[in-house]
């Protein structure tokens, strides 16, 4: 089968990477998580549609009105073992073809009433493989068949679990396509689901409503934050004016709205790419959330303000003259105060929202204030443990340093971890909630203005898991920016270095490079020379990039010294190029 593709902007495609790699274990070949590939592909239109004038599609059509016209379900089924992305509108079109001759034989081959054995059933939306579930959603979905409804809706229960998961957002759609009201609140029940994809599923497929008849169902979906929680925002925002949601009449409403903007926003520069703000128009709420923050300042009215403040200052500044002022205002005491308020009253498993957007104002305002109340969360285990972890990162406050070695040290055996292999791939983890939150300290811990980071994040720069190390040693180089590290640390700032430039991962390597480049380490001028004939171009490049700023920085003979003792003896043209270059700019 031959498809077209059409790719979004490259800095999302290499998100997409990054992002399926941490759900991957092991060496190559990765084999990523089959419901989040499907998702992304849904939600970033990454797959074409195959042409209708291959004989593949001859084939398929062939195979289903043979299939239709024998009322036999069960070759309908294998004929339907197709990508429902690549294949929906050509399913459609032959089955609109059908459709004018025989929709009764159609709708009874889709939705047989029987089982043809003891040990096969025909009931193509119950099929083993999620795909044939998905194609039959998609036709019952196009013809509109209410019958199906309860089908429908068994369907999706039964795929909200083991390998038919990636037929959800197919059958969820295919449901509100009929638009029934028991289609309806077969969807409105997905919104309590533990798989955040489901529910952004489910929000996706109520959105084909009118507002008036889902405001509420989706208002609540929106209040309670979960890690996809942007894909539910440009969902909502696509469908509905920005200004129709801050001005409903309802409060929750107009709270969800605000919600919107937030993720619009962070989608734009994350899973979308930065054209979503624009596409979707949120912006235009702006004069309407401004006045919200003159007269009712929350922690999601300031959050929602600040965001779109922001966006607009970098995107749209013409859009209104008074953005300056707007700004100055949002770092002023009295909304610091409202934050600090709303952080006082919370209880570690309260899930609002906007107490989330409180602990995250705490670190993008700078409320040192903040700091005793978010240990507390912290040591508590807060709902918003990762926001927390974020925000005394940002802070930057040294006493935070305790409470966050002690909380990694419960997350992960950390001396388990540092005796395993060290992975040159990306890895999957037995706890990946615990291992994100443990990452997050990582990256908090090289804030702190404190030496007290350094054993913990040296240890961790010994971590089986790629991403652990390179952002522990990433911490550990940038805290010598702040902290002069004593003579025995220096020694093992310099250990931890010298390994990371031998690291089998390549964004480790990296890192070390970065560090010797940034603590001016000259004693690894031959690493370096050695890694600027590395066959990665990126690699090579950032060495010579170290190199001059050796010798930019008191090393310009040992530098130049090295160089040409290495041009004397290289025999490869490409690489004798590359240094004569080189010694030219040292000049």
């Amino acid at each position: 089968m031959i498809t077209t593709i059409q790719m979004s902007p490259l800095s999302f495609v290499n998100n997409c990477l990054r992002y399926l790699a941490c759900l991957c274990q092991g060496k190559p070949p990765i084999e990523p998580d089959e419901l989040v590939l499907e998702h992304l592909l849904i939600y970033h239109s990454l797959v074409g549609s195959t042409p209708v004038n291959l004989q593949v599609f001859k084939d398929v059509r062939a195979d289903i009105i043979s299939a239709v016209q024998r009322r036999d379900s069960l070759s309908l089924a294998i004929a339907l073992k197709l990508p429902p992305l690549s294949w929906e509108e050509q399913l459609k079109t032959i089955c609109a073809e059908i459709k004018t001759t025989d929709l009764a034989a159609l709708v009874e081959t889709l939705l047989p009433a029987h089982k043809t054995s003891d040990t096969a059933s025909n009931d193509l939306l119950s099929n083993d493989d999620w795909t044939v579930r998905a194609n039959v959603a998609n036709l019952l979905g196009y013809l509109k068949i209410e019958e199906s409804v309860p089908r429908l809706v068994q369907a999706l229960e039964s795929s909200r679990a083991g390998m038919a998961k990636p037929a959800f957002p197919y059958i969820a759609m295919s449901l509100a396509h009929i638009g029934t009201d028991n289609a309806k609140a077969a969807l409105v029940s997905c919104l309590s689901s533990s798989e955040p994809w489901f529910v952004v599923d489910a929000v996706r497929s109520l959105t084909l409503w009118p507002l008036s008849g889902v405001a509420d169902e989706l208002s609540n979906a929106m209040l309670v934050p979960h890690h996809l929680s942007d894909y539910m925002a440009v969902a909502i925002a696509r469908r509905y004016s920005i200004i129709e949601l801050l001005q409903h009449p309802t409060p929750t409403v107009g709270q969800c709205a605000l919600e919107v903007v937030i993720g619009v926003i962070k989608a734009s520069s994350s899973t979308y790419g930065a054209n979503v703000v624009e596409n979707t128009k949120v912006y235009l709420g702006w004069p309407f959330i401004k006045e919200g923050l003159n007269t009712h300042p929350t922690p999601r009215q300031i959050k929602a303000s600040l965001e779109l403040s922001r966006w607009l200052e970098s995107n749209l500044p013409s859009f209104d003259p008074a953005l300056p002022a707007t700004s100055h205002q949002l770092t002023a005491d009295h909304l610091g105060h409202v934050v600090l308020a709303s952080l006082q009253w919370h209880k570690p498993s309260t899930q609002d929202s906007q107490v989330r957007h409180a602990i995250e104002l705490a670190g993008e305002l700078h409320l040192t204030l903040a700091v005793p109340k978010l240990i507390d969360l912290l040591e508590s285990k807060s709902a918003f443990l990762n926001e927390t972890i974020e925000s005394l990162g940002k802070l930057g406050d040294a006493c935070a340093a305790q409470a966050l070695v002690s909380l990694g040290s419960q997350l992960v055996n950390l001396a388990e971890r540092s005796a395993r292999p060290a992975s040159a791939h990306a890895v999957t983890e037995v706890d990946p909630d615990s291992a994100y939150s443990y990452w997050l300290i990582l990256k908090a811990l090289g804030q702190l203005r404190t030496s007290m980071s350094w054993p913990f994040l040296l240890q961790a720069t010994n971590d089986f898991a790629a991403d652990k190390r390179m952002q522990a040693l990433s911490s550990t180089i940038h805290l010598c920016s702040s902290v002069t590290p004593d003579k025995q640390t220096k020694e093992q700032i310099i250990k931890a270095v010298a390994q990371g430039l031998r690291d089998p991962n390549l964004g480790v390597r990296q890192v070390a490079i970065a560090g010797v480049q940034s603590l001016g380490l000259i004693e690894f001028l031959p690493d370096i020379l050695t890694i600027s004939c590395s066959r990665e171009v990126s690699l090579r490049n950032q060495a010579f990039q170290a190199l001059q700023s050796l010798a930019q920085s008191g090393h310009s003979k040992a530098v130049l010294k090295a160089t040409k003792q290495r041009l004397a003896w290289e025999l490869n043209q490409d690489k004798r190029n590359r240094f004569v270059s080189f010694l030219d700019c040292l000049k």
